[in-house]
């Protein structure tokens, strides 16, 4: 019984660090086409601790199943036509009620409310806290990078400005402001880019895969028997590593 439960747990952490390791892949391909990702966790989505990083919070979950890797912008359907002027409504008082953002937008409450839970799905608010009374909604923290703050001086220009989760903020151009919140997006990309996010943390997956190969055969090596009956130890280059690894795995 005791060997029955030791195998389901070391089966359990062995897919759990495969998913993470997956859901890095996911991670790095859409930081590199410039999405925003709000969250990569150890564990399944719920409760978390842990730090913030370049825009996403690093952490774990009191589940350590697997993790997650929350990129910006994957929601279905069409997006709500009323994005723009409720992201500048929200960015202007920085902490608003839905019923706020309604009157200043001149929309219903329902298309309020829509498009701040699709905004918060973009990373670019926070949505309502258990201790809010209302749906209380907050304007994204801002933490200009290095680059960002040298390039602006390169050019002349003012460095840009930090701003606290629910600060309100000027907002000039409604319309750039909405643009620079859509490039983020998983969903303004071409296709081949959502492809490769998508098929990224299959090829880390892979990668990985051949990495332990050819530790297990080319570095650690393994025994033979051989016909005589005497075990010799033996190691093999990385490109039969890498084969032998994916047989073993055909065969299984």
């Amino acid at each position: 019984m005791l060997n029955v439960i030791l195998m389901i747990l070391y089966c359990t952490i062995v897919l759990g660090i495969l998913v993470v390791i997956h859901e890095g892949g996911h991670y790095l391909a859409s930081r590199a086409f410039g999405v925003r990702v709000t969250e990569f966790m150890l564990g399944m989505p719920g409760p978390n601790i842990g730090f913030k990083k370049w825009g996403t919070k690093f952490g774990v979950t009191p589940i350590l199943l697997g993790g997650y890797a929350r990129v910006c912008g994957m929601e279905p359907g069409e997006m709500s036509p009323h994005l723009e002027p409720v992201l500048a409504a929200l960015y202007r008082r920085g902490t608003a009620n839905m019923e706020d953002i309604a009157r200043d937008c001149g929309i219903p409450d329902e298309d309020a409310l829509k498009a701040l839970d699709e905004l918060v799905d973009w990373g670019s608010c926070t949505g309502p806290t258990k201790k809010d009374e209302y749906n209380t909604y907050r304007a994204a923290e801002v933490i200009p990078s290095k680059k960002q703050i040298r390039v602006a001086l390169e050019a002349g220009k003012p460095a840009p400005e930090r701003y606290a989760e629910g600060q309100a903020r000027p907002v000039e151009d409604a319309h750039a402001l909405f643009e620079s919140e859509y490039r983020q997006q998983y969903r303004s990309l071409p296709f081949w880019k959502r492809s490769v996010i998508l098929l990224a943390g299959i090829a880390v997956n892979l990668l990985f895969a051949m990495l332990v190969f050819v530790v297990l055969f080319s570095v650690i090596g393994f025994d033979v028997r051989m016909q005589s009956g005497e075990v010799t130890h033996m190691t093999v280059d990385p490109g039969r590593a890498i084969v032998a690894g994916f047989t073993y795995i055909g065969m299984v």
